[in-house]
């Protein structure tokens, strides 16, 4: 901390969860879930040092596997401040959550990663991945391009780094893309 400085804002937000991939048939993955962020309006001692730690983004769904969670994000003042990461995207939405903040002033659920739509045929085969969640930072992965748009089993699109958004989900039979790793931002 400088030497000059008491009162700080700190936003600690959680990495994002991977894509998940086509499962090889008949469904899309769904896209990764966002890291939650905690925002703290802080007193700090000048000239200390605080301890924290940025949650990693979750590794992309791969051969029809389902992405892994982002990591939490922790900075250490009195009361530790952290956010939780995103569940990596699978079969459906239900079956994973989005991270939150914890003991910020404000808290924030990330957003969920979006499940791929019934395309004409009956099956989702034919539909684009689901894109990756968001939260207050932006920066989520576009779920990869329906088949018949390119002639090729496009991959999600993997999160910009530092946006603790999802990774999207890769079309019926092509892998997700990573989640984003989380960060801290101190301002004062």
């Amino acid at each position: 901390v400088p030497a000059d400085v008491t009162k700080c804002k700190v936003t600690v937000v959680g990495g994002g969860g991977g894509g998940a991939a086509g499962d090889g048939s008949a469904y899309a993955g769904v896209g990764g879930h966002a890291g939650g962020v905690a925002i703290k309006y802080a007193t700090v001692t000048p000239n200390s040092t605080i301890a924290y730690t940025i949650g990693a983004g979750g590794t992309r769904g791969t051969s029809g596997g389902v992405g892994a969670a982002g990591g939490t994000s922790t900075f250490s003042l009195a009361t530790v401040i952290s956010a939780s990461g995103g569940g990596g995207g699978g079969r459906s939405v239900a079956s994973f959550v989005a991270g939150t903040g914890i003991n910020g002033d404000i808290n924030i659920q990330g957003g969920y990663g979006v499940t791929p739509t019934r395309s004409s045929d009956g099956g989702y085969g034919a539909s684009g991945g689901g894109s990756g969640g968001i939260n207050i930072l932006g920066g989520n992965g576009n779920g990869g391009l329906p088949y018949h748009v390119t002639n090729t089993w496009n991959e999600g699109a993997a999160a910009t780094v530092n946006s603790g958004a999802g990774g999207g989900g890769g079309n019926a039979s092509a892998n997700g893309g990573n989640g984003g790793s989380g960060c801290i931002i101190v301002e004062y």
